[in-house]
């Protein structure tokens, strides 16, 4: 084997051991929105936020108010006269100068409530 057949083999190489780019994890597909609501808290008032994308397994949420990763939260859902309150765990947090901006997931919830979060999204995509 030449010199030259021994620096192609190791191109080859180096570029098999590329690590694979980054893969989507989501369980379903987001949609934008930009929808005021509601987020209740274990001990604590109301807190007024902005869903910024919902899918039927998770939101992403802007907030003034700050909110662990890990906790249990109710979202209120308001699609057609009708109030949803589903539960989200948070995932993480991104601070920032306008407050904080949360992704949670939707935890434990039934077929009616799973039933009414589609509602809502088809709802907001109308709108």
């Amino acid at each position: 084997m030449g010199l030259l057949d021994a620096l192609f083999r190791k191109k080859e190489v180096a570029v098999e051991e590329k690590k694979p780019a980054f893969t989507e994890k989501r369980k379903a597909p987001r949609t934008s929105i930009s929808e005021s609501t509601f987020i209740y808290s274990a001990g604590r008032p109301p807190a007024q936020i902005r869903l910024t994308e919902i899918s039927m397994s998770g939101v992403r949420f802007e907030a003034r108010e700050p909110f662990k990763p890990g906790s249990k939260l109710e979202l209120a859902l308001y699609a057609g006269g009708i109030v949803v309150k589903s539960i989200i765990t948070v995932l993480w947090e991104r601070k920032d100068l306008a407050g904080y901006t949360y992704g949670g997931e939707f935890a434990g919830n039934d077929p009616k409530q799973r039933a009414h979060i589609q509602n809502y999204i088809k709802s907001v995509v109308k709108s």
